[in-house]
């Protein structure tokens, strides 16, 4: 993210991730989610991490210490 030496991933295993790229260490984990995580974005400086899946909820985080602030769900 950014010029850092963490990554985002997001994955079938209902997990969403910040990893050091140097090692593949996790350094935190983003809770909530119920299903296959299709995708993940983060701003510029990691502080909001987005991320959607099979579920159709659209979640928000504090990427500094992994809370959830939102959480968007489909009407109907």
């Amino acid at each position: 993210m950014g010029s850092s030496d963490e990554i985002l991933t997001s994955s079938g295993d209902k997990q969403v991730r910040l990893h050091r790229a140097e090692n593949g260490g996790t350094v935190r984990s983003f809770a909530d989610a119920t299903d296959f995580m299709f995708s993940a974005a983060a701003s510029d400086d990691g502080k909001t991490i987005v991320a959607g899946g099979q579920d159709s909820v659209l979640r928000v985080w504090d990427g500094t210490n992994g809370k959830t602030l939102y959480q968007f769900e489909p009407e109907g």
